[in-house]
């Protein structure tokens, strides 16, 4: 999937079919998906990171973020109540992870979902 900051129209092509969705995060996510692309980006506000890839929004069930929540648990970001919510508080623990290691956003990336043993890597990268 693809995913544009302030210009939707930059990231589109006429052979691309798009839709407009929401995933894990606050008001300020965008995101637009292209099926075929097989990816997933996100936009953020965050000064200086305005586009993270990102978990597909059809994959973050409450299944997901209850492993998303267990994951940042036993790393002590959160305490151990298990939700299934994207709350605050999810999001609050997402963001303290992920600032940790540079990246100061409450929106999951694809590469902490995938630290986290959320999602797999892909076998192309190796």
């Amino acid at each position: 999937m693809i995913a544009c900051a302030a210009v939707l129209g930059a990231c589109q092509t006429a052979d691309m079919p798009m839709e407009v969705t929401r995933g894990l995060g606050t008001a300020e996510v965008t995101q637009i998906s292209d099926r075929q692309a097989h990816g997933c980006w996100g936009h953020t506000d965050v000064p200086g990171q305005s586009l993270v890839q990102t978990p597909c929004p059809e994959d973050v069930t409450p299944a997901f973020i209850e492993s998303l929540q267990r994951a940042l648990s036993v790393r002590g970001y959160m305490a151990p109540e298990i939700t299934g919510d994207a709350d605050d508080r999810t999001r609050a623990a997402v963001q303290a992870y992920q600032a940790a290691r540079g990246f100061n956003s409450p929106i999951l990336s694809l590469q902490t979902a995938r630290e986290l043993g959320l999602v797999p890597y892909d076998a192309s990268e190796f």
